[in-house]
């Protein structure tokens, strides 16, 4: 080994003992340029009415705006000073200096992979009630707002409604508003922001074994629960567990029926043939 080679190793190794090395090692992200949407952690240094601090060590000092606080408000509220949090780089140095970061990109990005998880395993889970309109429920699940379509419901919460007066559906919809139904995911779009449940799918494996039980020309007792333009619904028990089915109204009798009020009754006692077992 000539000298020259043996001083080129011998400053290498010294480089690579300096207290600026060690940093380095230490720390291999300190002179990694930020760009807009990185994903950084760090430590929550101040909360002010508008504004939340964070330090991001040898990358500098983030801040996150009143607008992203108010948007993340589930996150936002649970943060304390001192809090290890991550958040999505806005702006990698706005006009004052520091790394503009929202909460909420974040945030939502967890989310939707949780929302996402749930639909493919099919979990069954409760969704709280929000508000309604004449198409149906608004839920939040996970800091994202969806919707319960009214199709998507249940028999025991479908709002049955002589005529389909849509003012009607809508003040029965409305009165679930603070209720928690349980649910499965149909649709969680991110890019799209659409999420979809149902809670006729949230059928429990009872449910489910006493359906598969019911075979076509099956005779069951019942009684009615509901009467609509389009038909009668029946609600009976079948392996321990209250089903309900509809009779359509061109099964009511031979002949043409206009008013199902005329052939049916709610409470009255009834015998029916199962024609077909759907969803």
């Amino acid at each position: 080994m000539t000298p020259r080679r043996a001083a080129q190793i011998g400053t290498q190794q010294q480089n690579a003992d300096s207290p600026f090395a060690r940093l380095l090692a230490a720390h291999p992200d300190a002179l990694r340029a930020l760009h807009a949407g990185d994903i950084v952690k760090g430590t929550v240094l101040e909360i002010a009415p508008s504004s939340l601090y964070v330090d991001l060590g040898s990358q500098g000092v983030g801040i996150v705006f009143g607008r992203e606080l108010l948007d993340a408000a589930d996150t936002f509220r649970m943060v304390r000073i001192g809090d290890d949090i991550e958040a999505v780089v806005l702006d990698p140095e706005n006009d004052q200096g520091y790394i503009e970061l929202s909460l909420r990109s974040a945030s939502e990005e967890k989310s939707w992979a949780r929302l996402e998880a749930r639909k493919e395993s099919g979990e069954i889970f409760p969704a709280q009630i929000m508000d309604a309109n004449k198409g149906g429920l608004i839920i939040r699940l996970e800091g994202i707002t969806g919707f319960l379509p009214v199709s998507q419901l249940s028999a025991e919460h479908y709002p049955r409604v002589e005529g389909g007066d849509k003012q009607q559906i809508f003040d029965r919809l409305k009165q679930y508003v603070g209720q928690l139904f349980n649910v499965r995911v149909l649709t969680a779009d991110r890019r799209e922001g659409k999420l979809i449940v149902s809670e006729k799918a949230a059928m429990t494996a009872e449910m489910e074994g006493a359906l598969g039980d019911l075979k076509e020309r099956t005779e069951v007792e019942g009684v009615v629960s509901g009467i609509v333009d389009f038909g009668v619904f029946i609600k009976f028990q079948r392996g321990g567990q209250d089903l309900e089915g509809l009779v359509h109204i061109s099964e009511l009798a031979w002949q043409r029926v206009d008013d199902p009020k005329d052939y049916a009754s709610v409470g009255q006692k009834v015998r029916a043939v199962v024609l077909a077992v759907e969803g």
